[in-house]
């Protein structure tokens, strides 16, 4: 249920769908991350990761956003992985697995 309205939301209004999101607790706010990290992740996956590490670095679903979106960058688009490795806001280990993938 929560899946299919994520999906309608974020087509019309993303940033809005965001700002509920971030606000949100609970089972609600857990099934409407997880659609929206996979509508955005595969849609855009740079704006993905640019989204993930603005949440709290032990947000439940941080580290899964950044490590599916890289990799999908690090088959479609290095030059914008490499752009995000340097991102002052990732954590070690998120820019170690970035790294990875650039190898």
């Amino acid at each position: 249920m929560v899946g299919k309205l994520v999906d309608r939301w974020y087509a019309s209004d993303p940033m809005k769908l965001s700002e509920w999101v971030s606000k949100t607790k609970g089972k609600t706010a857990l099934a409407a991350i997880t659609q929206m990290s996979e509508n955005l992740s595969a849609q855009h996956p740079d704006e993905a990761i640019e989204w993930a590490v603005t949440l709290p670095m032990d947000h439940f679903k941080r580290r899964a956003i950044i490590q599916n979106a890289s990799s999908s960058l690090a088959a479609t688009d290095k030059a914008a992985l490499v752009r995000i490795a340097g991102s002052s806001r990732l954590s070690v280990a998120e820019r170690r697995y970035i790294d990875s993938l650039l190898k």
